[in-house]
């Protein structure tokens, strides 16, 4: 995953999106856009990031070496099944994530998901 800055918007695409920016939504024609029928290799949450915070922590060699063997990432597998577990033994109250209130305010708004989700993925083509 890469960290830092990204690189500066070029001043033409800024004018660009500073543009858009004002358009209203009844006026963004989306029916050239296809829809999103695959959703295989999407990713959940892919927008929330929680607050982490460093630790020291001693574990098992045998465990860590497991978790390493599965490639980069090892550590935010170890704290998914971390997660899980304390979901599992309840102790972990489930609090609404940005993208679920996102969705829940959208269903409230009469906004179909798939449009804002297709309004979305042509912005990330186009640019």
């Amino acid at each position: 995953m890469k960290r830092g800055n990204p690189r500066p918007l070029t001043p033409d695409l800024q004018a660009e999106l500073d543009a858009l920016a004002v358009v209203p939504d009844s006026e963004i024609d989306t029916a050239e856009m296809p829809p999103i029928t695959d959703w295989s290799k999407a990713v959940r949450g892919g927008l929330y990031r929680p607050l982490k915070r460093p630790l020291s922590l001693r574990v098992d060699a045998d465990v860590l070496a497991w978790f390493k063997r599965q490639g980069q990432g090892y550590q935010t597998r170890m704290n998914a099944a971390l997660r899980e577990y304390a979901e599992r033994q309840s102790e972990l109250p489930h609090e609404e994530t940005p993208a679920e209130k996102i969705r829940s305010k959208l269903k409230d708004l009469g906004i179909n998901e798939q449009d804002v989700a297709n309004a979305i993925a042509y912005f990330r083509k186009i640019s």
